[in-house]
C-alpha cells in the first residue's frame, strides 16, 4: 500500500505490475490471471475481481474513475475492453462518444468509417441507421431500417419529414389496418 502523507508526487501507486516477452513466442502474455475457484459450498457472490472506490476523505479529486483503460497500442486488433460472453450489466447511465450521458445510453459523435450517429446491422449487413443531421440534406434519410438481401430501404424518414414505406413484394406499398379489422390499401 502507497501513502504519500506530504508533498507532490505525479503517481502514488499501490501496485505496479510489469512483464514482457523479450524473444521467443507465446501464445497469451498476461499482466495479471484471476481465477476465482469453487470446488464446494455455496456462495451468493463469486467475484473474479471486484474494485472498490472510496470517496476522498480530506483532500479533493477532481475526476475518480472505477476502472480505467489506457488505449491499447501495438497489435493488429486493439481491444480497451472485451466481452467472451456472458451477460453484461451497467448500471446508470451509459455514454457512448460522450462523457456526460443524458440517458440510459447516451451515443454522440460520428462513426469514423460511415458518417452515421448510430448504426445497428447484422451479419448481413441488414439493419437500421440513424444519420447524423449535420452531414446530411434534407431529402437524406434521417432514419433508415433496411434490407441488404433485396437492396432496399423497407423503412426510411427523410430530414425534411417524408416518409417512405415499402414491402416485400404485392401490388401495395402501404397497408394500413385499424381497429374495426378492415384493411384499406394505399
Amino acid at each position: 500500500i502507497a501513502n504519500l502523507a506530504a508533498g507532490t508526487a505525479n503517481e502514488v501507486i499501490g501496485m505496479h505490475l510489469s512483464y514482457g516477452l523479450n524473444g521467443g513466442s507465446a501464445t497469451d502474455v498476461i499482466g495479471a490471471k484471476i481465477q476465482p475457484a469453487l470446488t464446494a459450498g455455496t456462495v451468493t457472490n463469486l467475484y473474479g475481481a471486484r474494485i472498490y472506490n472510496t470517496s476522498p476523505s480530506g483532500g479533493t479529486a477532481t475526476n475518480q474513475y472505477g476502472l480505467y483503460l489506457e488505449q491499447p497500442t501495438g497489435a493488429t486488433n486493439k481491444f480497451a475492453l472485451y466481452s467472451a460472453g456472458g451477460t453484461n450489466y451497467f448500471a446508470g447511465n451509459v455514454g457512448v462518444g460522450t462523457t456526460a450521458p443524458g440517458s440510459v445510453v447516451d451515443i454522440s459523435g460520428v462513426d469514423n468509417h460511415s458518417g452515421y450517429a448510430l448504426a445497428v446491422e447484422n451479419a448481413s449487413s441488414s439493419g437500421v441507421i440513424i444519420n447524423n443531421p449535420s452531414t446530411v440534406t434534407s431529402t437524406d434519410p434521417a432514419l433508415t431500417i433496411y434490407n441488404e438481401a433485396i437492396s432496399r430501404d423497407m423503412f426510411r424518414v427523410n430530414n425534411n419529414g417524408d416518409l417512405t414505406i415499402r414491402t416485400m413484394g404485392g401490388n401495395d406499398q402501404l397497408t394500413l389496418k385499424h381497429s374495426y379489422g378492415a384493411n384499406q390499401n394505399i
